[in-house]
């Protein structure tokens, strides 16, 4: 009789017991990781779905908003270039052609004409020459530099900081899963064995 009393004690306090724990253990541990694993896997999902979209957004709107600037601005500007060249060189080759023509024909035709026509020619095209050459050397230079700069410095920001972003989201995703799964299992522990 006290055997069969103690068996059919221990089976049932064993079967219990088991069940209890069982049933905690799993719900905690599937609540968890389910919401550890579900809430890691949509920031990841929508971290790369947001860069990527954003990398290749970027990347269209920089190339036809460059296609477009470079194309309206060299157009402008080599039509604004040459219509002032034109005018102005013109302008003050002419008049300056005409004062000296008229000066040196009234004087002496030769000597005026020949010193006023290469000194106006000359100061007129070096001008402008250096002038154009200048603002064209100084804006390509500019841009090149810029971009270089600019690449290089995104490149070295984004590297590192996608490494120590990488390096604190690890840390901090296995420390607060270890702790929630460390802490579900205590606790089912303890509500198992206050119940036992």
């Amino acid at each position: 009789f006290v055997r069969s009393f103690v068996r059919s004690f221990v089976r049932s306090f064993v079967r219990s017991f088991v069940r209890s724990f069982v049933r905690s253990f799993v719900r905690s541990f599937v609540r968890s990781f389910v919401r550890s694993f579900v809430r890691s896997f949509v920031r990841s999902f929508v971290r790369s779905f947001v860069r990527s979209f954003v990398r290749s957004f970027v990347r269209s709107f920089v190339r036809s908003f460059v296609r477009s600037f470079v194309r309206s601005f060299v157009r402008s500007f080599v039509r604004s270039f040459v219509r002032s060249f034109v005018r102005s060189f013109v302008r003050s080759f002419v008049r300056s052609f005409v004062r000296s023509f008229v000066r040196s024909f009234v004087r002496s035709f030769v000597r005026s004409f020949v010193r006023s026509f290469v000194r106006s020619f000359v100061r007129s095209f070096v001008r402008s020459f250096v002038r154009s050459f200048v603002r064209s050397f100084v804006r390509s230079f500019v841009r090149s530099f810029v971009r270089s700069f600019v690449r290089s410095f995104v490149r070295s920001f984004v590297r590192s900081f996608v490494r120590s972003f990488v390096r604190s989201f690890v840390r901090s995703f296995v420390r607060s899963f270890v702790r929630s799964f460390v802490r579900s299992f205590t606790r089912s522990l303890a509500r198992s064995l206050a119940r036992a």
